[in-house]
């Protein structure tokens, strides 16, 4: 009789894994790139590396509450820039000449620069941008008797010159050319003659009380002027100091 064995059961465990019916993918979004245009401690700041003059001009508008007109045709160019400054005024001069443009106007309602204007070089076949009517702005109560300081008025613009092309009107009163002063005809005569051939250079005009400032080429301007004593009053307050 054969010995007795002792039965060994084997109990195997067949263990399946969980099917993997599917790998969820998560979309990463790229970080939204920061304004290129900040204020911060008083410092205005326009910073980026290939950013669109549109992206720039729209930041402008945001940012600083500064209307940009006339880049238009310029929306889809890139810039790298990094600019700084107190000023808001000195900064978008800054970005002016980054930029290339030396045609352009800057519009104040009092004190707040609001709108800055780039005219194109004279190119034939391009359409200018035409100045909005500035907001109203009060020069405050009128003083008895009314001191008179003198200005230089414009009679006419000359066709085809940097005048026409600034939309310079019969008018407008010149109030500063290359930052001095002028308060006669000769005055400015002399001053453009001085300043011929060496650049831009910087005019402060008023129309209908408000202040703009300017930036074109030195030399002719191409306007016709009178000498005019106006009422200090009807200078913007920020001017009257000059006087």
């Amino acid at each position: 009789m054969s010995p007795n064995l002792p039965k060994i059961g084997v109990l195997v465990c067949l263990l399946s894994l969980p099917a993997i019916h599917g790998i969820s993918s998560v979309a990463v979004r790229e970080p939204v790139p920061s304004s290129p245009v900040e204020v911060s401690d008083g410092i205005v700041k326009i910073r980026g590396d290939g950013i669109s003059v549109n992206l720039l001009v729209r930041a402008l508008d945001k940012e600083l509450g500064v209307e940009v007109l006339g880049l238009e045709q310029r929306a889809l160019e890139t810039i790298s820039v990094s600019l700084s400054g107190r000023s808001v005024e000195g900064v978008l001069k800054k970005l002016m000449r980054a930029l290339g443009e030396a045609n352009y106007v800057f519009e104040y309602a009092g004190n707040r620069l609001f709108r800055v204007t780039v005219f194109p070089a004279g190119v034939e076949g391009k359409t200018k941008p035409r100045l909005r009517p500035p907001p109203t702005f009060s020069a405050g109560p009128v003083a008895v008797p009314k001191p008179r300081v003198g200005a230089v008025r414009i009679r006419s613009v000359i066709e085809g010159s940097q005048a026409e092309r600034l939309d310079l009107r019969p008018g407008d009163l010149i109030l500063e050319y290359d930052g001095v002063r002028v308060r006669r005809a000769p005055d400015l005569v002399a001053a453009v003659r001085r300043k011929a051939g060496q650049g831009s250079v910087d005019m402060v005009i008023m129309r209908e009380g408000t202040r703009m400032d300017l930036t074109l080429g030195s030399g002719f301007i191409g306007v016709r002027i009178e000498s005019v004593r106006i009422p200090l009053e009807e200078l913007p307050r920020e001017l009257r100091e000059w006087d």
